[in-house]
Formats: structure tokens, C-alpha cells, sequence
């Protein structure tokens, strides 16, 4: 459906019945019928374009949210203490999940933290980050000689 009003296009495009029976499209080509891996073709080329907005995106409820082929999976962190003056940078790869609850998330970051072979050489020096949920707040829980970011 395609809406034009002062300069302003309007595109809406459904793909409600693309994934489980794969029928000829115009519009949309997965590549090797990846829902992950989609190109969207437009009818008409749009030269000139100032924003684009998307205004709503429905995900299915069996979307793996965490995944390796985009390495949304991949974290890349760094510890301090502020007192040795000694930083240590290392990465955690999460599993391939579909991801229900931010809880169920945290969780498997502080297991791959805990696990890590970086921060498990250097418990004498630094105090691993720990992630808790507490209603919509999220906190990063260091002791008060470490110093903690995401590279």
C-alpha cells in the first residue's frame, strides 16, 4: 500500500504468509529462503530520500533474537582496577537463542563472564561484572575497585 501527501511516501509492506509456503514475490527475495536475510525491492526507484521512520515491526514469537550470523551474540567488554592500574579486554559469545526475557539474557551474560578465560586468570585483580533485572532497570553490579564498559 503506498500513501503520498506533501512530499511525504508513505510504504507499508506485510509479509504475512512469505515464510511458510514459499510462492513467487515481486517485492521481497530471501536469500536461500532465510527469513534473517531479506532484500526489499522496491517498484519504483525513490531518489532523494531525507528520514526514513519505521513505525512498527512485528517479530514471530519463534525470532532468535540472539544469533552468530549477525553476531548480535558477540560482546566485547573491559575490566579495570583502579588500583593496579591494570585493564584486561575480552569477549563473551552468547548461545543462539530466542531470548523470552530479559532475565533468561542477563543470565547466560553473567554464566559467559564467569566462564571467561580472561577473567577467570585474573580473580586475584578484578571483581567480574554481575547483570540483575529489577522490574524495567538493568544494572551492571562492579565492586568499588573495578571499573567496567563495553568496547
Amino acid at each position: 500500500m503506498t500513501h503520498t501527501s506533501n512530499n511525504l511516501q508513505i510504504l507499508h509492506f506485510d509479509t504475512i504468509g512469505q515464510w511458510g509456503v514459499q510462492t513467487p514475490s515481486s517485492v521481497f527475495y530471501k536469500s536461500g529462503f532465510h527469513p534473517f536475510n531479506l532484500t526489499l525491492s522496491l517498484p519504483n526507484q525513490i531518489s532523494k530520500v531525507k528520514k526514513i521512520y519505521l513505525k512498527s515491526v512485528e517479530l514471530p514469537v519463534g525470532f532468535t533474537n540472539i544469533r552468530d550470523t549477525n553476531t548480535s551474540n558477540l560482546l566485547s567488554m573491559s575490566i579495570a582496577n583502579v588500583y593496579s592500574n591494570k585493564s584486561y579486554n575480552f569477549n563473551i559469545l552468547l548461545p543462539n537463542k530466542n531470548y523470552t526475557s530479559i532475565q533468561a539474557l542477563l543470565t547466560d551474560i553473567n554464566n559467559a563472564i564467569a566462564a571467561n578465560p580472561t577473567v577467570q586468570e585474573n580473580l586475584n585483580d578484578i571483581t567480574p561484572p554481575y547483570f540483575t533485572v529489577s522490574g524495567q532497570k538493568v544494572s551492571i553490579n562492579v565492586s568499588g575497585s573495578t571499573t567496567f564498559s563495553f568496547n
